[in-house]
């Protein structure tokens, strides 16, 4: 198989993903339902394990169209540049979200005098996951429209 081909197959597997993680993935909700916390949290990990592994697919797919994209190879290197930056919000993101779980159980098993304090804690995590989330996807977007603009 050619490096294109790979790339190309790479890429694809690798936008499937997230696709799938938008299907599995626990809300807050489910979290805070009883007896949810143990299957919501295999979920969590599940879906953010995932997420981690199509990372490095992801980067190799973009090299193989930064080597195919001769003719605006500058354009091309730069869209690389600004896809890894998003691969890195996103494994800023899925590395705060493998934290949910363990602020979670405390969070439901807290009395009432400490449980404001893990809300408070699960909601900035919350936050974070999606400030980096909505970087990965604004980046993500914005790579893939110099590698067109390269081709």
């Amino acid at each position: 198989m050619d490096h294109d081909r790979a790339g190309g197959i790479a890429l694809i597997a690798s936008s499937l993903v997230p696709l799938a993680s938008v299907v599995f993935h626990p809300t807050a909700h489910d979290f805070d339902a009883a007896g949810q916390l143990a299957s919501s949290s295999a979920r969590m990990l599940a879906v953010h394990g995932g997420m981690l592994a199509a990372l490095p697919l992801a980067l190799f797919g973009g090299l193989a169209l930064v080597r195919r994209a001769r003719a605006g190879r500058r354009l091309g290197e730069i869209a690389l540049f600004t896809y890894a930056l998003a691969g890195a919000a996103g494994l800023v993101a899925a590395g705060v979200s493998l934290a949910v779980p363990a602020i979670a159980r405390p969070m439901l098993e807290a009395d009432d005098a400490a449980r404001p304090g893990y809300r408070l804690l699960f909601a900035y995590s919350g936050a974070l996951i999606q400030a980096f989330a909505r970087i990965f996807v604004v980046a993500s977007w914005l790579a893939i429209g110099l590698w067109s603009a390269a081709a």
